[in-house]
């Protein structure tokens, strides 16, 4: 049946090596069902590949400010359509509308001056405030005034907020416990190893009608890297071209045999 080649991770650059795992993961989450028989190893394989790119490329402070500025204002933009659509509404000629508003004004005020606020502290009142907007005592002013998708566009970017604090942890605590860049390299090796090992095997036993399209695209990714290497090493470093054979779903048992099994 159609395998996953060999690939010679040993002779690629840093970056390349990390070009290559991001790409293999990226394609995999791109296709229905090819993750889940392999998802252990999966895991383990994106779980190293992360730390590979932390031990090699370093975030700056200016990296996250700028996306804390970004995320913190378009909180603060969406809070401000509440405010502003209720204020529009305290003179509406619509009675129901008018009374909901008039309510909604007073118990909202206290939510207004936010801007000073850290990303943190807007956090916990965003919250506080959705909390108000969805209660019993004023949902039902939040629909006739028409903002139930504004309060949900509220809570998701306050959850992107949320996400964004967590990544700035994770970061600070990998820089704190830096993960050596030789090390990282190994285990990112070893784990696509037994992922490539895994997805073999299964479909040598379950059909490969799933995994055709993720083995084609892989066996030319690795083509791709073998002719690169060969171009900077030599005509012969980067290994024989497997030019589609391995994808074929009844390879003939002596193609491939005198490509050199680099690792």
């Amino acid at each position: 049946m159609a395998k996953i080649q060999t690939f010679p991770k040993s002779r690629l650059r840093n970056g390349e090596l990390l070009d290559a795992t991001k790409a293999i993961i990226q394609k995999m989450n791109s296709l229905d069902g090819v993750i889940t028989p392999v998802k252990s190893c999966y895991d383990v394989f994106s779980d190293n590949v992360d730390k590979y790119e932390y031990s090699i490329v370093k975030r700056s402070k200016n990296e996250f400010v700028l996306e804390v500025n970004q995320v913190k204002n378009e909180n603060l933009n969406n809070r401000s359509t509440i405010f502003k659509i209720v204020d529009g509404y305290k003179k509406s000629r619509i009675k129901e509308k008018r009374l909901a508003a008039i309510s909604l004004v007073a118990a909202i005020s206290g939510f207004r001056k936010v801007r000073n606020l850290s990303l943190e502290n807007l956090i916990q009142d965003t919250v506080q405030f959705i909390k108000l907007l969805e209660s019993d005592l004023y949902k039902d002013k939040i629909t006739t005034l028409g903002l139930t998708e504004q309060v949900a566009s509220i809570k998701t970017i306050n959850n992107e907020c949320i996400e964004l604090i967590n990544k700035k942890l994770s970061v600070y605590v990998s820089r704190k416990r830096p993960v050596n860049t030789e090390n990282a390299r190994i285990w990112v090796n070893k784990s696509y190893d037994e992922l490539v090992d895994e997805l073999n095997a299964y479909t040598r036993y379950n059909g490969n009608d799933k995994y055709f399209e993720l083995f084609t695209w892989w066996n030319a990714m690795i083509d791709e890297y073998r002719s690169k290497i060969s171009d900077r090493y030599g005509s012969k470093a980067g290994g024989k071209l497997d030019n589609g054979v391995s994808n074929t779903p009844f390879p003939d048992s002596g193609s491939g045999g005198d490509r050199p099994e680099i690792e």
